[in-house]
């Protein structure tokens, strides 16, 4: 069984025998816990329900979608999670930063050429390196990352 069809048949057995969530969680041995949050999960949009259904994202990923009350936010992040192949604890750090946007905004796509930049750099530098812009595009950084003090002297070697 997929997560949704656990959920609707935890709902069918709460809805048609009249138990209580815990008095269901003691007949299948499961956390009173782990019944809510699998019956959290009916409540996603269809689309998002079918895309657990067919495995395409998990319960967790559910589970972080359906912590975001805007609708708009959910469909957000649920591409994200699709788009961006986004784990459980990353969909989870997003929706934080999507239910408090003063917080942290959530970072905006680089244009097209700052990505093509991104990764011409890495690749003529062979470490990873992150471009990051002002809002109006005009200012920026460049960060180089390495691992180790020989990735280091082989990026400072390029600029010597």
């Amino acid at each position: 069984l997929d997560p949704i069809e656990v959920a609707l048949t935890y709902q069918r057995l709460l809805e048609e025998i009249g138990l209580t969530q815990d008095s269901l969680s003691q007949r299948v041995g499961k956390e009173r816990s782990t019944i809510t949050n699998s019956l959290r999960l009916l409540r996603l949009s269809p689309d998002v329900q079918q895309a657990v259904r067919e495995g395409i994202i998990s319960a967790g990923h559910g589970r972080a979608i359906i912590s975001l009350e805007d609708v708009d936010n959910q469909q957000v992040l649920f591409k994200k999670i699709i788009n961006e192949k986004l784990n459980v604890r990353q969909a989870e750090e997003l929706a934080k930063k999507l239910k408090n946007p003063k917080q942290a905004a959530v970072p905006k796509e680089l244009p097209h050429n700052l990505r093509k930049a991104e990764k011409s750099l890495a690749d003529a530098l062979a470490v990873k390196v992150e471009i990051k812009s002002s809002a109006k595009g005009n200012k920026g950084k460049i960060v180089l990352n390495f691992s180790n003090e020989s990735e280091l002297e082989k990026i400072l070697s390029h600029f010597s």
